[in-house]
């Protein structure tokens, strides 16, 4: 079943998702970037987003009462490595050593690739000269507000953006990709699958790169763990759902236009309260 078809939300609706999407998910690059002090990144985002697709595909269950095939089980295993896996993964390995603001910042090209995977590869309509002169401009700030103060021009720095840009990519391909693959009549039911597989993946990741065996319990801060229940109700539970909801009954361009503001919250929240610098590029 192809859920694009559900029906218009009241313009109230749409306006709270866009703001948790807009203000929530800006706070949480530096909550990745406190959880990860202390915390394994990928067994940490595993960990989170399992708990809250545990919680949400239970509630949806006692509601539907319907178990899904495992037809629905593999496109949401797909989805769950595009966007989890390697979308939220790579964020929250990155942010061991990316300021949470220029981690928001460079993540900020998402809205242009929405445009042009949305029309190269699902056949949206051909963006006009506008659309190709906000991109421009986009790219041209990136390269600004990455420059040369911004860099210090380490191979792997370059790496951790590389990686930044490759998740961008892979988090809109599985964005769209969830607007018209096959999926249960529950959007509840399948935004839960998409937690629990992407979790799946994560941990599985972390147990590969030797987390598991060098994780030690006894060292976990508060900070940590308070980030770790922000990003797991607030972040998996709340904001990725309305993310997937909306994306359903949004304009996917519009929907990512979150990338735009999300800089601007993870910057002021990292200079406020994780101590981060406000270099005049990044202000």
């Amino acid at each position: 079943m192809n859920m694009t078809s559900l029906s218009p939300p009241s313009r109230w609706k749409l306006i709270a998702g866009f703001l948790a999407i807009f203000l929530i998910w800006g706070s949480t690059y530096l909550a990745i970037r406190f959880a990860v002090q202390t915390l394994p990144p990928f067994s940490m985002s595993g960990a989170r987003f399992l708990i809250a697709g545990l919680v949400l595909y239970l509630w949806a269950w006692g509601r539907d009462g319907v178990r899904p095939s495992w037809r629905y089980w593999g496109t949401a295993s797909i989805i769950g490595a595009l966007m989890m896996l390697i979308g939220m993964g790579s964020v929250a390995w990155v942010a061991q050593w990316v300021p949470s603001g220029l981690t928001a910042l460079f993540i900020a090209i998402t809205p242009a690739w929405m445009v042009l995977i949305n029309w190269l590869w699902q056949g949206a309509g051909r963006p006009g000269w506008r659309v190709w002169s906000g991109l421009l401009i986009g790219l041209m700030s990136m390269s600004i507000l990455i420059g040369p103060g911004n860099m210090d021009g380490s191979p792997v720095r370059l790496i951790h953006l590389g990686i930044l840009l490759f998740s961008t990519i892979c988090w809109v391909v599985g964005s769209l990709y969830s607007r018209h693959a096959t999926q249960p009549a529950s959007q509840r039911q399948f935004t839960a699958m998409i937690m629990l597989t992407g979790g799946i993946w994560l941990l599985l990741t972390g147990g590969i790169a030797g987390e598991w065996n060098q994780f030690d319990p006894a060292q976990v801060s508060w900070p940590s763990l308070l980030a770790f229940a922000y990003l797991t109700s607030v972040g998996s539970l709340l904001v990725f759902t309305v993310y997937v909801w909306l994306m359903h009954v949004a304009s996917p361009a519009h929907v990512a236009t979150h990338a735009y503001v999300n800089p601007v919250v993870a910057v002021l929240l990292g200079w406020l309260i994780g101590g981060e610098a406000l270099t005049t590029q990044i202000a």
